[in-house]
């Protein structure tokens, strides 16, 4: 009897210590194929971003950031939601907490009625798919069209994510552009929540990610998540005559005396010159086509007074 007791407490132990080691291998694999990484929106993910900024008090514009964090879960009508807390933009037509949900690699939003559901990325769509992110009710006639153009990875901290490039497009407000969406991390470099109208030129590109799987992944945009940085660029309590303005191929600008008083200057959002024009004709046109979608300072300066005047310009 005693020589079976013994026979019987080594067999279950034996089967114990198999199944410990098959359990801790099973994690071990799920580990190195990144499956804890996976989870989208875990709380206390953050996201940081570029915008453009105005400061009311000078009258300078600057690049600043903007941020967003998943705070808490929530039940919405039995439906578990994300609530995602953001800092709100200069241009920024989202309300500031939004209620997001993510299952099988489709990222739904509730809308601003808080009762219909907006897709705003599926991981799910081949090459040539595409999805509509339906306007908000501050835009009914506006949509964003999603188009998958290609599919893969991005290798992120040793993590291995799902990866697709993209295009966007609004038939409405006649622009398109380039992006890229990855797992996790949302629309890269763009921005997480496509905007409405000109406000997709305020928001600028994605400097960090961060949360507690994947650590701090930083894009290198930026050499830093939150500073800001001022351009000092003068503004003008009396702007000259813009027109158009968003500008697609060209814009007009209305001066005040003799063209050959003024030098006209643009700058990108990071205070780099990209084109300088001396006008001869009133009002003189500036050739934009060449200009890469995005918003722009003009600076207008009289040689004759020294007067320095600026107006900011979306290229769409």
């Amino acid at each position: 009897m005693e020589y079976f007791f013994k026979f019987e407490v080594s067999f279950f132990m034996k089967i114990f210590l198999t199944m410990k080691k098959l359990l801790f291998l099973q994690l071990l694999i799920l580990a190195n194929t990144g499956a804890f990484a996976q989870s989208w929106l875990p709380v206390g993910a953050t996201w940081h971003y570029d915008q453009t900024v105005a400061d009311s008090a000078t009258g300078n514009f600057y690049t600043s950031f903007y941020k967003m964090t998943v705070i808490k879960d929530t039940l919405i009508s039995g439906d578990e939601y994300k609530i995602v807390e953001r800092n709100m933009g200069s241009c920024d037509l989202r309300p500031v907490r939004v209620f997001l949900k993510e299952s099988s690699n489709i990222l739904t939003m509730l809308n601003d009625d808080m009762i219909s559901v907006d897709t705003l990325i599926n991981l799910n769509k081949n090459v040539g798919d595409s999805w509509v992110i339906r306007p908000s009710s501050l835009f009914p006639n506006d949509s964003i069209v999603v188009t998958v153009l290609g599919k893969g990875q991005k290798i992120i901290n040793g993590d291995t994510l799902e990866a697709m490039k993209i295009s966007t497009s609004s038939d409405n407000w006649h622009f398109s552009q380039s992006d890229s969406i990855v797992e996790k991390i949302g629309f890269y470099p763009g921005f997480f929540f496509p905007q409405y109208k000109s406000c997709d030129f305020m928001t600028g590109l994605l400097r960090c990610y961060e949360d507690v799987h994947l650590g701090v992944f930083e894009t290198g945009i930026r050499n830093y998540c939150e500073e800001e940085i001022v351009v000092g660029i003068q503004s003008s309590e009396n702007p000259l005559s813009f027109f158009p303005n968003p500008v697609l191929s060209s814009i007009n600008i209305q001066l005040e005396s003799n063209p050959t008083d003024y030098s006209i200057e643009i700058f990108n959002m990071e205070g780099q010159l990209i084109l300088k024009h001396e006008p001869f004709e009133n009002p003189c046109q500036i050739d934009f086509s060449r200009v890469q979608q995005g918003v722009y300072f003009i600076t207008i300066q009289n040689k004759r007074t020294g007067e320095l005047r600026c107006e900011k310009i979306v290229r769409y």
